[in-house]
């Protein structure tokens, strides 16, 4: 390390002269430190603050603004590196200093407030070490080799309360921004690491009170990823549209779900006498008068509001079920699936939607689509799930509307839709028979409430499956 930092911390101050020598310093640097990766090298503590004065005094002792983005983008990369090894004994104060170096960067905002926008692979760089402060670890990774003091446990928590502060929360709103900012850029490496930050922190991180502040606005940015707006090929790589929709997935569970609801009384759960009490007793659910700073109460009233507003949001991903790439779909349908089971109280109005997304994608030309779409129906209509009974109802619905349009649809020769009402059809009556791929039973209930309310049975043919029969 000597024969790097020395020379390093030697150049320190910039000028136009110095610049590739401590580029190539860096480099020299980040190789290293990839091999003692590689090799799984453990650190100790003074080994790493060794490392870290000569890029601490980089940014101490020149004017973040005026730092190439070249220089700026190996210095990131050797401090992600590095970062990596030191989570284990970070402190708190380093720990936040060097996160808001990366939001900085990303945001285009210096410590003089004055903006500078670097380049893609700098904010990469940046992104990639905040992944690195922010990546939760599990105690086998723990260099001491002694899981048992559950370290990773006690550093991922001190983190977290800190990044939960009122001090701190500020800082992470503004940095949330500049990631979803940073997120719609095309650059396929820059939009992937962005992301996976972007799904850290809204699942890890943010307080329960301050997920409804900002959900919003992060459906509004993934949307626009997902439906590839800015993408000049008129799709989203397929990929970047599942990671999207995983980071709407955690904001909307986070923010709108069922259970976080029930506890702060936007809604009431009915399972038994007592809860029938409480239901006709206002006060029992009264709202928090005292909420944390920058939280959002979930009231009935802003149930029925921020409900409504995502209604409107899910339904523009519709025309995802057509996505050309089976990546996209299995994304979308782990997302209709997830939503549909942590909402089924709160979103009630969105449940033949979502539906409707795994029936069609039931029926796709790419099998690991239809297992993955068969798979996410059969478990949220089966038990052990809590919300099979109304998504069962709901199921049922679609199917006699479908069916009742069927000949409107076969008069008017609108082909296309014929096509997709039939696949949708198809998908359903399918349920209703045993799935050996799955290891799972038929679904009674639609055999039954199919053949009901329309006049058919639902019967096993050899060969391909259930088909509907008069």
């Amino acid at each position: 390390m000597k024969v790097v930092c020395v020379p390093l911390l030697g150049n320190s101050l910039l000028t136009p002269a110095s610049v590739p020598a401590v580029i190539s310093l860096l480099a020299q640097l980040q190789d290293t430190l990839e091999q003692f990766k590689n090799t799984g090298h453990v650190y100790a503590p003074a080994t790493i603050s060794y490392v870290f004065f000569p890029l601490s005094s980089l940014l101490r002792r020149n004017d973040p603004a005026s730092i190439p983005d070249r220089v700026m983008e190996k210095l990131l990369a050797t401090l992600a590196l590095l970062c990596d090894a030191w989570w284990w004994d970070m402190e708190l104060v380093a720990w936040e200093q060097v996160f808001m170096l990366c939001g900085a960067v990303l945001g285009g905002i210096d410590r003089k407030g004055k903006g500078k926008e670097r380049d893609e692979e700098t904010k990469v760089a940046a992104a990639t070490c905040l992944w690195s402060l922010l990546r939760k670890r599990t105690e086998q990774e723990d260099p001491s080799n002694d899981p048992s003091t559950n370290r990773a446990h006690r550093c991922y928590t001190s983190f977290r309360q800190h990044a939960q502060s009122p001090k701190f929360l500020p800082v992470m709103g503004q940095t949330l921004h500049s990631l979803m900012a940073t997120a719609e850029y095309t650059h396929l490496s820059l939009q992937r690491i962005t992301l996976k930050v972007l799904s850290s922190i809204i699942k890890d991180y943010l307080p329960d009170g301050f997920v409804p502040s900002v959900l919003p606005g992060t459906i509004s940015s993934m949307s626009r990823i997902a439906l590839g707006e800015k993408s000049s090929k008129g799709w989203a790589n397929g990929d970047i549209v599942a990671d999207s929709l995983l980071v709407m997935q955690l904001a909307i569970v986070r923010a709108i779900g069922n259970e976080i609801c029930v506890q702060e009384g936007a809604i009431r759960r009915l399972d038994d006498l007592e809860d029938l009490t409480s239901f006709t007793n206002p006060d029992a659910h009264a709202a928090n008068s005292a909420l944390p700073p920058f939280s959002t109460s979930r009231t009935e009233s802003w149930l029925r509001g921020t409900a409504s507003q995502l209604h409107i949001a899910l339904n523009a991903l519709a025309p995802l079920v057509k996505h050309p790439t089976p990546s996209a779909l299995i994304g979308l349908a782990i997302f209709s699936a997830t939503v549909l089971s942590a909402t089924s109280l709160t979103l009630p109005h969105s449940q033949s939607l979502l539906l409707s997304f795994l029936l069609s994608m039931k029926s796709s030309d790419f099998e690991r689509v239809s297992f993955q779409a068969e798979r996410s129906l059969r478990e949220i209509l089966s038990p052990p799930s809590n919300c099979r009974h109304e998504l069962l109802h709901v199921l049922l619905q679609i199917s006699g509307d479908y069916l009742a349009a069927l000949p409107r649809l076969l008069l008017s020769h609108a082909d296309t839709k014929v096509e997709h009402v039939a696949g949708v059809l198809e998908s359903i009556c399918h349920l209703a028979k045993p799935s050996n791929q799955h290891s799972s039973p038929g679904i009674s209930a639609i055999a039954t409430g199919v053949g009901s309310s329309s006049g058919l049975t639902v019967e096993s043919k050899s060969g391909d499956g259930a088909s509907c029969q008069p």
